[in-house]
């Protein structure tokens, strides 16, 4: 009877360190799979980011580009319509 407590006990033993180690082993896919999920998600972030700032820029550069000449258009017709103004001014009073 004391050799089958000896095997019980020492089973028992064996299968408590079976289970530690598959805690360990589950531990550490955990935190592997964590920091793997992480460098994923990190560099689709950057790409994300990449591919945004690429996207904006190309809308919005030409719609700058026409705003500032849309600008210098108005400023020279303000510009031409003062001087009309002024012209018209001189003459109606000299």
């Amino acid at each position: 009877m004391a050799i089958l407590q000896t095997q019980l006990e020492t089973a028992h033993e064996k299968l408590s360190n079976q289970k530690e180690q598959l805690k360990l082993f589950g531990e550490k896919f955990r935190f592997e799979f964590r920091n793997l999920a992480q460098g994923i998600l990190d560099e689709k972030t950057a790409k994300f980011t990449q591919v945004n700032e690429e996207k904006r820029k190309a809308i919005l550069d030409p719609l700058k580009l026409e705003l500032v000449d849309f600008r210098k258009k108005w400023i020279i017709r303000t510009i031409r319509k003062v001087k009309n103004v002024s012209h018209w001014a001189k003459k109606c009073s000299g």
